[in-house]
């Protein structure tokens, strides 16, 4: 996605293409690292909050 919008560059390599950031965009390429991190993180967080109170209510209708 980076490639397409101009931000990164490809540069081929014999091991494998090489991709590279601008110096310029460096600071926005960290925003968008952050903004998917935390666009992630809560949901996974909240889904295993959810997840163990299940298993817990499970576990106390067992006893």
């Amino acid at each position: 996605h980076g490639l397409q919008l101009g931000l990164l560059t490809r540069r081929p390599n014999p091991l494998g293409d090489i991709i590279l950031a601008h110096e310029e965009q460096a600071l926005l390429l960290s925003y968008f690292r952050n903004n998917v991190l935390h666009i992630m993180a809560m949901p996974g967080l909240l889904a295993c909050c959810l997840r163990g109170q299940a298993r817990r209510e499970t576990e106390i209708q067992h006893l």
